[in-house]
């Protein structure tokens, strides 16, 4: 039960977009902006933005769009479209940075897995000759640490 967001297209309309309305799943009643694609975002992409710029922007006097009267959340839409283009490329700037972060740790976990590959190579004595190095496979590596971590005792 609450906020719902319904998607559809508008009857005897040869559009091949969709619509998205709000609607509260208690009550049954649809309300607020028929809001449709932009051609860079489709309708349910473009509503989801709308409520998040709904609860964070503080001109917004209640986040909850049931609880707005119809003049409220008209004044909301409004707000919204006129900064919907920066709230876009912020997301997507945010989203950037995010995949940066992840990118930096994926890469210091690598550089910390090949240190511990180093160090197996060099406790097992293996040459470390790169194509030697190509050569081994997973299965190899694993039976090679089992049977050393094994024969010292680990």
């Amino acid at each position: 039960m609450g906020l719902r967001i319904f998607l559809g297209r508008e009857a005897g309309c040869d559009s091949v977009s969709e619509d998205a309305v709000l609607f509260c799943s208690t009550t049954g009643v649809a309300f607020g902006p028929i809001i449709n694609d932009d051609g860079d975002h489709d309708a349910i992409d473009r509503m989801e933005a709308f409520l998040r710029f709904m609860k964070s922007d503080p001109r917004v006097l209640e986040s909850d769009a049931r609880r707005l009267s119809e003049g409220d959340l008209q004044n909301a839409y409004s707000l919204w479209l006129s900064q919907e283009e920066a709230q876009w490329a912020a997301e997507e700037a945010a989203a950037k940075a995010q995949e940066a972060e992840e990118e930096a740790r994926l890469d210091e976990e690598d550089a910390r897995h090949r240190e511990r590959v180093a160090r197996l190579i060099a406790d097992m004595n293996l040459p470390v000759d790169e194509e030697q190095d190509r050569l081994l496979r997973a299965k190899e590596w694993h039976e090679r640490m089992a049977a050393t971590m094994k024969k010292e005792g680990r």
